[in-house]
């Protein structure tokens, strides 16, 4: 028996009455109980209790639908922090918790966005989050655009490899312990001490941990300039490629005194 079979039956709705919000709520319902993979125009009809003909006049396509949940999800679930709620590291610490409740609410999200992206304004929404964060810590546009790449990339590839890999799992973790644990104990001494500490590290913790480890370069940037005050940055480093100490960005020693 199929999703289809097993769906509640639902009387019609009256030609004409069906309104995108409904669609919407329909479609994210299916996206959070049954995964994005299950979304299509023939079980959103089906779970509406209209024609699939009826939701061509709202939807063009499944690339449609897809960017269509996307944005709701962002619109109606992802808060994301204004520059008001607090310090730059503060914002990017609630938008990287709030991006990965969402990821995993929503079965498919990361496969979504990292395999074909989206074209609405969820995108653009988070996008203009990220870089007014990267604004406020002191970036111009240039560092901005690589360091958002990086940003991105923890917030929601780290999401991704969570669903998809067993790289950090407890379960491996156990079993390279247990390979320590097989040898004398003089051969892997600190592997058998942290090895049971491994084991217990979750998901989330991974997270934060990269979250952390991520303000803390933007912290220490060499391009990063100060704000003083919110208003013109100040610079605290040398500039663009030089690191801090740079015997070319060093003012001239002053002649020496007899």
């Amino acid at each position: 028996m199929d999703r289809q079979e097993r769906s509640p039956s639902r009387s019609p709705l009256p030609w004409g009455t069906l309104k995108r919000d409904q669609i919407v709520v329909a479609a994210l319902t299916i996206a959070r109980d049954e995964g994005l993979e299950a979304l299509s125009i023939r079980r959103l009809a089906d779970r509406l209790g209209v024609s699939r003909m009826a939701l061509y006049r709202h939807i063009s396509d499944k690339d449609d639908l897809l960017d269509m949940v996307a944005d709701a999800i962002a619109d109606r679930d992802l808060a994301v922090p204004e520059a008001h709620d607090g310090t730059w590291e503060e914002r990017l610490r609630a938008l990287a918790r709030a991006m990965r409740t969402q990821l995993l609410a929503y079965k498919g999200l990361t496969d979504l966005i990292v395999t074909r992206g989206n074209r609405g304004s969820s995108v653009l929404k988070l996008t203009e989050a990220i870089l007014a964060i990267l604004d406020d810590a002191g970036f111009d546009a240039h560092w901005a655009a690589r360091y958002y790449q990086s940003v991105i990339d923890v917030l929601v590839g780290r999401v991704h490899r969570e669903l998809n890999s067993t790289l950090t799992s407890p379960e491996r973790a156990e079993r390279m312990t247990a390979a320590a644990m097989a040898h004398p104990p003089q051969a892997w001494p600190r592997l058998r001490e942290v090895g049971p500490h491994l084991q217990t590290v979750t998901a989330e913790e991974i997270y934060e941990t990269e979250v952390e480890l991520l303000i803390g370069g933007l912290r220490s940037a060499p391009q990063r300039r100060e704000r003083s005050h919110g208003s013109t940055p100040a610079v605290t480093g040398q500039e663009d490629d030089h690191p801090l100490g740079c015997p070319l960005c060093e003012p001239p020693s002053p002649p020496a005194t007899a």
